[in-house]
């Protein structure tokens, strides 16, 4: 099904910072170069060939100019055309139409293999500006390496190291001199700041079916076995005029079935993903309901204390299922009672049916974490909880609540001041935090007390 995207990716290259695309076979080190320029351990990386199958996005900035670097699959010429090999290639090839300079990695270690021939005839015929990083020259016994690779025509050849940083600053220097129309550093600060939204869930829910259909192409590979998305990828996206990061991660499972060591590292960094994230997308599966491993997912969103929308993916599926939907959604809350909080919204992310009403959500939820209540209100609120139901006494003392405010947004967090030597029992607290959205709204958004001494 070809279908037109709800908003404006930012590599869509009608503007913005100039693109870097890292290309080159499998393991010869683009990744771990790809965390080089941006600074970070953003992919994973591992010894094993073909680690890397989304395009994964950085910012990264040299000598005050700003750019994207965008770090692809390996590149297997030979490879059969069928599966997730002919996705990677598409992917590819997708990167390499999208960037302003292409820069293609070797494998200084090894000979030149005729598949490093086949990519460079391949990336000639492109007409745009071309480098060559001989990766993993590590000392200088290694440098008589680099001079095979100029069988390939390619002028400069960078001798470098991306995992000890040897020569990456060179590189730099050449790729910023090749950069069309770079922008200073810090030239959009005055640039509204994306919503981070980190879509989550078990493996083969629908969470890279969903960004592909918010942006209307194939930017994560989608394959029916699970496992396909490996890194966190990010994608900037723009939707009626509002920025938005979209974080893709890995399927979480439980820990028990998790034994391969690439699957480990996705699942640490789909977690790590919602440490920046402003919004978590649990994503569900419509036609098999809540499961344990939903609820642990829920708990982990819960403990980083992040805004959630809970959508109900495959809601296509379940016509004809003999159950009403209301019923089908109210199940989810009643499985997931630590997220009551959150909107479920119903949607199918392969037709595109309900992703406007997602995405409304999740500006809601977002508006809702910055939300301030006046000091005033929430004192009239605290003053008719405490009438209706005064906390629980402390031994022979009874418990005052005098007095609170709001101290902080995402998430809000409310400061209760009283002759408390320690903070009233969870039910209580529960209690509270429910009468304050009851009366100021907070959808979707984890509230925070914090209780004090009154001195």
């Amino acid at each position: 099904m070809t279908r037109k995207g709800f908003g404006t990716s930012a590599t869509g290259r009608t503007g913005g910072e100039p693109l870097l695309a890292i290309v080159g076979r499998p393991n010869v080190g683009k990744s771990t170069l790809f965390n080089r320029l941006i600074g970070g351990r953003k992919a994973i990386v591992e010894d094993t060939p073909g680690v890397t199958r989304d395009t994964n996005i950085g910012e990264a900035e040299w000598g005050g100019v700003s750019f994207v670097v965008m770090d692809t699959g390996g590149l297997e010429v030979e490879a059969p055309s069928e599966g997730i090999t002919d996705k990677v290639r598409r992917q590819i090839r997708k990167a390499v139409d999208q960037a302003d300079v292409l820069l293609f990695v070797v494998d200084g270690k090894v000979p030149v293999h005729p598949d490093d021939l086949e990519v460079v005839r391949i990336l000639r015929k492109t007409e745009k500006p071309i480098l060559c990083a001989v990766n993993k020259i590590d000392t200088n016994a290694h440098a008589e390496n680099v001079y095979p690779y100029y069988r390939l025509g390619l002028d400069p050849l960078m001798p470098i190291s991306a995992e000890h940083g040897i020569g990456v600053g060179d590189l730099l220097d050449s790729v910023v001199e090749r950069l069309p129309s770079s922008r200073s550093a810090g030239a959009d600060t005055a640039e509204e700041a994306p919503i981070k939204v980190a879509v989550v869930g078990r493996p083969n829910v629908g969470k890279s079916t969903l960004v592909n259909s918010l942006l209307g192409e194939e930017r994560q590979l989608v394959d029916e076995r699970p496992g396909t998305t490996r890194d966190a990828i990010d994608t900037p996206f723009t939707w009626r005029g509002n920025p938005f990061l979209l974080i893709d991660t890995a399927g979480i499972r439980k820990k028990a079935k998790v034994t391969v060591v690439l699957e480990k590292i996705a699942v640490i960094k789909a977690l790590q993903s919602l440490e920046r994230c402003d919004v978590a997308l649990l994503m569900l599966d419509a036609g098999e309901g809540v499961g344990v491993q939903d609820a642990q997912i829920g708990r982990y969103i819960l403990e980083k204390e992040k805004s959630v929308v809970i959508l109900m993916n495959k809601w296509d599926l379940m016509r004809g299922k003999g159950r009403s939907s209301r019923k089908t959604l109210d199940e989810v809350r009643d499985h997931l009672p630590h997220l009551r909080f959150a909107p479920v919204v119903p949607i199918s992310a392969r037709t595109g049916y309900n992703m406007v009403k997602a995405l409304e959500q999740v500006q809601q939820v977002q508006a809702a974490s910055h939300m301030r209540v006046p000091t005033g209100e929430l004192n009239r609120l605290l003053e008719e909880a405490v009438k209706a139901h005064p906390p629980p006494s402390e031994g022979s003392r009874l418990r005052k609540l005098n007095y609170i405010t709001q101290v902080k947004g995402a998430p809000p967090t409310f400061l209760v001041f009283g002759n408390l030597s320690r903070k009233p029992e969870t039910s209580y607290q529960r209690y509270l935090v429910n009468r304050i959205r009851s009366r100021f709204g907070f959808e979707g958004v984890p509230l925070r007390l914090v209780f004090r001494k009154k001195s």
